[in-house]
C-alpha cells in the first residue's frame, strides 16, 4: 500500500508534504517495530530537556531518543529517511539529522520540515546553535539562518501549542554557503566554541579552520596537527578558547584557538574517534578510541587517570561516542556493536593529601546483538519473550513488553568441584579484566527450545559453528548449561530439536547421524537406524506424544522412525533434497522446504503429501513456519519475500516484498507476532497479525509484482502506536473475498438456505415450544380499581388494534377483501407457475407467522390452496434450493392438515339418509401433486445420500490407503 500524503497549507500559501507511514504492502502482517536495535556507529548527540537529559541515536533510517536516566525510549522518529542517517545533532527540543544532501527537522519524533542543500555529496555534520544551523560536506558549509519566532515558542507557551508546533513555518531559511579549498582536506567535524559569535571551527583531514558564517571568509587556519598526522575528532572545552583534537596515531592535544598553540598532549596508542571533557568540579578529558578503549586524563596533573578495555567491540569500530553529562559525573558511550553504555564515577575518596578518583562503573545499558540474526525462537504462550542467536556469538532473550528485560546469555562455564578445590586448576573461560580472556562459543547455526521443564533443567539446545557437539542452554537463568552433547559419528552437528516434554534433545549431523539424549543427566540414550550415509541431516522434529521422531536429509526422503526403540517405520521421497522441516503438534502436519523452492506438507498419519506449495518463490527458500491453527504456512526465501500459503486452497494469499532478504520467520503461539530475521540489520522484526482483529481474503495474491517494498530496518513510525492502530490500517485496495453473493452455486448442486439453523429448528418443533411456553395456570381477574381511578389501557389498545393505518387503510399484510401476503402470493402462484416469489417470502417469515398462515390454509373441498402448496414445495426440490427448510416447510404443512389429507385420498362411505350407500370420490388433484412431491423427495434424498457416502470413501482411501 503506498504512503498516503498529508498536506497542509501554511500562512505563505506553500504547500507542505509530510509523508505518513500507514502499513506495509501486505493484507495480513503489518509492521509494528523493530527489537533489539539500539544504536549504530553514527555518533550520538545528547540534549537537556528541563531537569532530565535526552540521548538521540541513529539505527539506520529512523532516530530513537532515549531517557537517559532510565534509557528508556521515549520517541521514535518517523517516517523513515530515505538513505541512511550521515550525522546527528540534538539542541533543546530539536533533533537534526542530515541522510544524502538533506537535513530532517524534527519533535518529538515527527518530521516537522526537511531542508535541501545544492550539493551532490552527502552531508557529514550538522550543528545547530543561536539562530543558525550549519551543515558540511567534504568541501562546502551550508548555513541556514532561523526565520521569525512565532509566540508559540515563547517560555509560557502551553501544552496545546507545543502539540501544534509541527504545524508552524519552518523556522530556517537558506542564508550562505561557504566553498572550502581543496588543499585543506575534506571536512569531517565541525564545533561552536563557547563566545564565539557567528564562527565555527571545521575540522579536516589535515587542518582546523575558524570561519566566520556571517561574512562566509575563513578568520584563522592551521595544519600544525594534521601536518604530520590526521586529525580525526575535535571538541569544544569548557573554557573559553580551547578545544580538544584527537588524530588517527592516537594523540590528543588540548589547543588554545587564540594563542594558536598547543597547551598538552596525551597518547593512548589506538585512532581516536571522539573526545568529551568533564564539565563538572573535576577537569578530566574522556577519549574513545577505534580499539574499543576508553581513557581518562586529568588534566591538571596532566596524568592519565584510568582506562576501560573494550568497553565496545573493536571489529564494529570500537567507541563510537564518549559523552559526558554537562554538569554530571556520568557519560555515555556508543559504538558499532549495538549498543549504548551510561557510566558514572562514583564520588571521590581522600586518602592523606591525595584525591583518589575510582574508576568508573557501569550504571546501566541498552544492547543487542553486534551481527544479523541467524536463528530467532519465542519461548513462551504469550509472547512476552523471544530467544535469538547471532553470527557475533551471542545469545539473547528479548521482552516484547519492556526493553529493560532484555537479556544477553551468559557464556561463562560454571566451575566443576577440582576446580573449585584447586585454585591451580585450568578455569578456561573465566571471567577478567578483558573479554579477550572470556571466550565466546563459535556462532549458532541451529537453536530449539522449550518452556515445559526450564525452572528445573537446561531447556535450549544449539549448533555451532564448526563443533561435533550440541550445547545445552538454562533458559530460566539465561546462562549456558552444563551438557556438550557430541555426535555420534563424529561430523558437525548440523541441527537440533528438544521434545515437548522437555526431557530429550535431538542431534543431528551433516555425516548423517542422529541421536537422542537426556537433558537432565546429557546422557546419549539411542541411535536412530536408516539413518542416511555421507548426507547431512537438515531437519528433526518429534511428535506431541514422543512416539515418531521424524528427520529429513540432502537424500530427498522423510524418515519416520519410531522414538522410543530408534527402527525405521516408514520412508517418503520427494522430488527435491529438503532444505527445512517444521512440525505442527496439534494437527499431525509437518512442512518441507525443498531446493527447487517449493513448500511440500505432509501428514504424518498417513504419511502422505497432501499439499504442494509452489509457483512464487524464484530462489532458495531460507525458513518457514505454521501458523498456531495451521491454516497458514509462512515461507521466507532469498528472492527477498516472505509468502504466505493458504492450506485449505493450497494458494498464496500474500506475498510481502522486502528491501532484504529474510533469513527466519517465526510466529508467536498465539498467533498475534510474525516475528522477522534479515542480512542486514541487527534487530528482530515483529509484524502484527491483522488477522487477529478483522477477516483475511483467501483471494490468492496477484502474480504481477507489486512496486510497494516493505521497510524493514525502522524501529518503527508505528512505534508510538498500538498494535490496535496498525491491524486496523486502512487501505485502498478492495478485498477480493467481498464478491457478490449468488443464490446458488451451480444447478446440480444441493443448495441450503442462509437462515440460522435455529429458524429450522424453531420450524420442525413449535409444537413443542408453545406447550413449554404455555402458562401452568390461568390469568386472574385483576382486582376492582379504586372509584376514582379509570381503567383507560384495555380500551385504547383495542380501538388503536380495530383503527385503520396513518393513511387511512387496513393494515399492508392484507388487502382490501382480507386477504394476506402470503395468500396473494400462493395464488398468483398457481396462476403463473412460478413459485419464486413466494417461495421468498415464506422463507423471510418467522417461525411463529410461517405456522399461522399454514394452518389457515382452506382445507375445505376442493382443496385447492393445499394442492397449490404442495406444488409450491415441489417447486423447492426441483430448484435444489432452501432444501433444508422445504423439509421443515413439508412437516409442519403435514403436521397441520395431516387428517385433511389423508380423509381427501380415502374418503369413507356416507351414511346420511339423503345419500344412503353412496361413497365419496377421493381427491385426485390433491394425490397427484402429493405423489410428485414423495418422488421427487426419495430422488433427492437417495442422491445426497450417494454423493455424502461417495465422498466418505474417497476420504477413508486416501487417509488409510490399501
Amino acid at each position: 500500500m503506498p504512503a498516503i500524503e498529508k498536506k497542509r497549507r501554511v500562512e505563505s500559501g506553500e504547500v507542505v508534504v509530510r509523508d505518513r507511514l500507514v502499513g506495509a504492502p501486505s493484507k495480513i502482517f503489518t509492521p509494528f517495530r523493530t527489537i533489539g536495535h539500539v544504536a549504530n556507529s553514527t555518533p550520538i548527540s545528547v540534549s537537556s530537556f528541563g531537569r532530565n537529559f535526552l540521548v538521540a541515536c541513529s539505527v539506520g533510517r529512523a532516530v530513537q531518543i532515549y531517557d537517559v536516566s532510565t534509557l528508556h525510549l521515549m520517541f521514535v522518529t518517523s517516517p523513515q529517511t530515505p538513505a541512511p542517517i550521515q550525522s546527528l545533532h540534538f539542541h533543546r527540543p530539536y533533533v537534526y539529522a542530515t541522510w544524502e544532501n538533506c537535513i530532517g527537522v524534527y519533535f518529538r519524533g515527527k518530521l516537522l520540515y526537511k531542508l535541501e542543500c545544492d550539493t551532490k555529496d552527502k552531508l557529514v555534520c550538522v550543528r545547530s546553535f543561536g539562530e543558525n544551523l550549519v551543515a558540511i560536506n567534504s568541501s562546502q558549509i551550508f548555513v541556514f539562518k532561523r526565520g521569525q519566532k512565532k509566540e508559540e515558542e515563547s517560555d509560557d507557551e502551553n501544552e496545546d501549542e507545543e502539540e501544534d508546533r509541527d504545524e508552524l513555518d519552518p523556522p530556517f531559511e537558506y542564508y550562505t554557503t561557504v566553498t572550502l579549498a581543496n588543499s585543506v582536506g575534506a571536512a569531517h567535524s565541525i564545533i561552536h566554541p563557547p563566545t564565539y559569535l557567528n564562527k565555527i571551527v571545521v575540522a579536516t583531514r589535515r587542518s582546523l579552520l575558524l570561519v566566520n558564517i556571517r561574512t562566509g571568509k575563513v578568520v584563522f587556519s592551521t595544519n600544525e596537527i594534521g601536518s604530520d598526522d590526521e586529525i580525526t575528532a575535535i571538541v569544544d572545552a569548557p573554557v573559553v578558547n580551547y578545544i580538544g583534537v584527537g588524530t588517527a596515531s592516537g594523540k590528543v592535544h588540548v589547543y588554545n584557538l587564540k594563542l594558536g598553540e598547543r597547551l598538552m598532549s596525551f597518547h593512548t596508542g589506538s585512532r581516536v574517534n571522539c573526545l568529551s571533557f568533564r564539565s563538572d568540579s573535576f577537569a578530566h578529558l574522556g577519549v574513545g578510541t577505534a580499539s574499543g578503549d576508553a581513557f581518562f586524563f586529568d588534566l591538571n596533573s596532566q596524568k592519565r587517570l584510568h582506562v576501560l578495555r573494550e568497553t565496545h567491540e573493536e571489529s564494529e569500530g570500537g567507541i563510537t561516542s564518549l559523552v559526558f553529562l554537562p554538569g554530571m559525573p556520568a557519560f555515555l558511550t556508543c559504538g558499532g556493536d549495538n549498543s549504548l553504555r551510561e557510566w558514572v564515577f562514583d564520588p571521590v575518596m581522600s586518602e592523606s593529601n591525595k584525591t583518589v578518583i575510582a574508576p568508573p562503573r557501569a550504571l546501566r545499558h541498552r544492547a543487542g546483538h553486534s551481527a544479523p540474526p541467524t536463528s530467532i525462537k519465542f519461548v513462551d504462550e504469550e509472547a512476552h519473550f523471544l530467544v535469538s542467536a547471532s553470527g557475533d556469538a551471542s545469545m539473547w532473550r528479548f521482552s516484547l513488553r519492556k526493553d529493560a528485560q532484555n537479556q544477553e546469555f551468559s557464556q561463562v562455564n560454571k566451575l566443576t568441584e577440582e576446580q573449585k578445590n584447586n585454585p591451580f586448576a585450568s578455569k578456561t573461560r573465566a571471567a577478567g579484566p578483558s573479554k579477550k580472556m572470556r571466550i565466546k562459543l563459535p556462532p549458532v547455526t541451529s537453536l530449539a527450545q522449550t518452556s515445559l521443564r526450564q525452572q528445573e533443567w537446561d531447556s535450549i539446545l544449539t549448533t555451532h559453528k564448526g563443533e561435533n557437539w550440541a550445547q545445552t542452554w538454562d533458559g530460566h537463568r539465561g546462562r549456558i548449561g552444563a551438557h556438550r552433547l557430541p555426535t555420534s559419528d563424529g561430523g558437525i552437528a548440523h541441527i537440533v530439536t528438544v521434545t515437548q516434554c522437555g526431557n530429550f534433545g535431538v542431534v543431528g549431523s551433516a555425516s548423517g547421524s542422529v541421536d537422542i539424549f537426556n537433558l537432565q543427566s546429557g546422557i546419549l540414550r539411542r541411535k536412530l537406524q536408516g539413518t542416511p550415509k555421507k548426507k547431512a541431516i537438515t531437519g528433526i522434529v518429534v511428535d506431541s506424544l514422543n512416539r515418531e521422531i521424524i528427520t529429513t536429509s540432502l537424500d530427498r526422503k522423510v524418515r519416520f522412525n519410531d522414538f522410543h526403540t530408534g527402527k525405521l517405520l516408514d520412508t517418503v521421497t520427494l522430488a527435491a533434497p529438503i532444505t527445512k522441516l517444521v512440525l505442527h503438534d496439534s494437527s499431525d502436519l509437518i512442512a518441507c522446504a525443498l531446493d527447487d523452492f517449493s513448500v511440500v506438507v505432509i501428514d504424518t498419519i498417513t504419511k502422505r503429501v497432501v499439499r504442494v506449495l509452489e509457483g512464487r518463490h524464484a530462489n532458495q527458500i531460507t525458513d518457514i513456519c505454521f501458523s498456531p491453527d495451521a491454516k497458514w504456512v509462512i515461507s521466507a526465501s532469498l528472492d527477498s519475500t516472505i509468502c504466505t500459503w493458504d492450506l485449505l486452497t493450497g494458494a498464496c494469499i500474500d506475498v510481502i516484498r522486502l528491501d532484504t532478504v529474510a533469513t527466519n520467520v517465526e510466529m508467536s503461539k498465539n498467533g498475534d507476532w510474525l516475528a522477522t530475521a534479515h542480512v542486514t540489520g541487527n534487530g528482530v522484526c515483529l509484524w502484527s497479525n491483522r488477522g487477529q482483529f478483522v477477516d483475511i481474503s483467501s483471494a490468492p495474491a496477484p502474480d504481477t509484482e507489486s512496486t510497494e517494498v516493505a521497510q524493514i530496518d525502522a524501529v518503527g513510525s508505528l512505534a508510538q502506536a498500538s498494535v490496535m492502530d496498525g491491524a486496523f490500517d486502512e487501505t485502498e485496495t478492495e478485498d477480493q473475498s467481498l464478491a457478490a453473493s449468488i443464490a446458488q452455486i451451480e444447478e446440480s448442486l444441493m443448495t441450503l438456505s442462509l437462515a440460522p439453523p435455529s429458524k429450522m429448528n424453531t420450524l420442525v418443533n413449535l409444537d413443542t415450544i408453545k406447550m413449554r411456553n404455555k402458562p401452568k395456570e390461568a390469568p386472574k381477574v385483576p382486582e376492582q380499581a379504586p372509584f376514582f381511578l379509570q381503567l383507560t389501557g384495555a380500551d385504547k389498545k383495542a380501538e388503536e388494534t380495530a383503527a385503520p393505518g396513518p393513511d387511512g387503510l387496513v393494515p399492508s399484510n392484507f388487502d382490501a377483501i382480507g386477504e394476506s401476503a402470503f395468500s396473494r402470493l400462493l395464488r398468483e402462484a398457481a396462476q403463473s407457475g412460478d413459485y419464486s416469489e413466494f417461495i421468498e417470502h415464506l422463507a423471510g417469515m418467522s417461525p411463529a407467522q410461517t405456522d399461522l398462515e399454514i394452518r389457515s390454509l382452506n382445507s375445505w373441498a376442493p382443496y385447492t390452496e393445499l394442492i397449490v402448496f404442495v406444488d409450491a414445495m415441489a417447486a423447492v426440490l426441483e430448484k435444489r434450493t432452501n432444501y433444508e427448510l422445504g423439509q421443515a416447510w413439508m412437516n409442519m404443512f403435514l403436521r397441520c392438515h395431516g387428517d385433511v389429507v389423508m380423509s381427501a385420498l380415502n374418503p369413507k362411505i356416507v351414511e346420511d339418509e339423503e345419500e344412503e350407500g353412496m361413497q365419496q370420490q377421493p381427491c385426485e388433484p390433491l394425490k397427484k401433486s402429493l405423489t410428485k412431491w414423495k418422488e421427487l423427495n426419495q430422488q433427492e434424498s437417495n442422491r445426497v445420500e450417494d454423493i455424502v457416502k461417495y465422498c466418505q470413501g474417497v476420504i477413508n482411501y486416501l487417509r488409510v490407503g490399501y
